[in-house]
């Protein structure tokens, strides 16, 4: 009887269909456990992302003692709270570790929490210690080379008349006016993104064409991107209204007082180095040539002498390239914010044809391009009040920043771990 009972068959199967459902049923509660960390992790990592990010943008404005406060408000507005629900959550800047250990421009948020766990307690799990991490940099490279700061105005970036701008980079027009970008009477102005804080208009066959989108209404404006920079030191006038009215002639670095004037037909070239134009009256006349490598120029005002804008005209030819390396890496022009007056307009005209690598920095005045001007240059950088392009410039703005040690000297913040 009990041999024939052992080799019975009936109910083997009703006891495997048991012995599968308890192991089913811990695998789908193991299956859930793991499911909700995983979202836990996720949200934690949003959130620590933000953070980074709040605390980047604090050292991209050169707030730097608001890192950790934004960084902690970044992560509550995601929903973890330091000291709240067992959160933690620790503000590094610079980084304690990874790639960017020790970088005093990144910022790394990392947040921890227990997370309650069901099946798993069984297992003896009462929760498991969820983490997340974030490196925010603003070292990443810019992806913009025109920025118009004026805040509310019209015409903010104005371009008219068959003017041409052809940019393999971004526009960024922080006027929140519906009119703050303006195209007509057949401009053409091509760039890869156009972010507005208003609007535009395009009138009388005008066109602005961007390969990666024309976005409007964008929120916040853009803080100026060289607003890092610090002037020269100087002191004194090395030449006072110098004017160079022979065929060839050699400048050094130095301060320049009241005018710099390059007459018709002279050819100039420019030693490297920090020219300080006190008095900002740099012009050039019919014909003159102008050739400096490895020169920045900074316009400011004092010592009795009355600031004056750029002026090129008259089918002159600069070539300017900017340092390669240094404090002014990539900055070819830049004016003092606190000199001149916000009317001050700098101007390329009248059929002159320029070869410029480097930035133009006219954080409080006008830059103008107009009259057949044509510019090109392996890389060109506008930040301006207002930007005007007229009567037929052709703007040609490259980015190849290859000849820059340092890349772009606009930075952008960006998420690098």
């Amino acid at each position: 009887m009990l041999r024939r009972l052992a080799r019975s068959e009936q109910g083997s199967a009703l006891l495997l269909t048991a012995g599968m459902m308890v192991a089913l049923t811990g695998l789908m509660g193991l299956g859930l456990d793991v499911g909700s960390l995983y979202n836990h992790r996720r949200l934690l990592q949003t959130a620590a992302d933000a953070g980074a990010l709040g605390g980047g943008s604090e050292i991209y404005r050169g707030q730097t003692s608001l890192v950790t406060g934004s960084a902690l408000s970044a992560t509550a507005e995601n929903g973890y709270t330091h000291g709240a629900d067992g959160v933690e959550v620790t503000v590094n800047r610079p980084p304690l570790g990874g790639a960017f250990a020790g970088d005093p421009e990144a910022v790394e948020v990392l947040i921890a929490q227990p997370s309650p766990t069901y099946f798993m307690r069984m297992l003896g799990w009462i929760d498991v210690d969820i983490t997340a991490r974030a490196v925010a940099w603003i070292g990443a490279d810019d992806t913009n080379c025109i920025y118009v700061l004026e805040e509310t105005a019209q015409d903010t970036f104005s371009y008219n008349s068959s003017a041409v701008l052809d940019a393999d980079c971004g526009l960024r027009v922080n006027s929140s006016d519906g009119w703050g970008t303006h195209l007509t009477s057949s401009a053409q102005v091509s760039v890869e993104t156009a972010s507005l804080t208003g609007s535009y208009v395009e009138e009388s066959s005008s066109a602005l064409n961007a390969s990666n989108g024309i976005h409007t209404d964008v929120w916040p404006r853009s803080p100026d991107p060289l607003a890092y920079l610090s002037p020269p030191a100087h002191a004194g006038c090395d030449f006072v209204d110098l004017e160079l009215d022979q065929p060839t002639a050699t400048l050094s670095p130095g301060v320049y007082c009241g005018k710099l004037t390059v007459k018709n037909n002279t050819v100039v070239t420019l030693l490297p180095g920090v020219y300080v134009i006190r008095g900002g009256a740099f012009s050039t006349e019919s014909n003159a040539v102008v050739n400096g490598t490895g020169v920045t120029f900074f316009l400011t005002e004092g010592g009795g002498y009355d600031y004056e804008p750029l002026s090129f005209q008259s089918s002159s030819v600069l070539n300017f390239t900017a340092p390669t390396s240094g404090p002014y890496a990539g900055i070819l022009f830049y004016q003092d914010p606190n000199a001149g007056d916000e009317d001050d307009m700098h101007r390329w005209e009248s059929s002159s044809e320029h070869t410029i690598e480097g930035a133009l920095y006219f954080p409080t005045q006008i830059v103008s391009f107009e009259s057949s001007t044509e510019i090109t240059g392996a890389y060109m950088i506008v930040v301006a009040r207002r930007m005007i392009g007229d009567s037929n410039s052709i703007l040609q703005m490259n980015s190849d920043y290859s000849s820059l040690g340092g890349g772009s000297p606009l930075k952008r913040l960006a998420l690098v771990e």
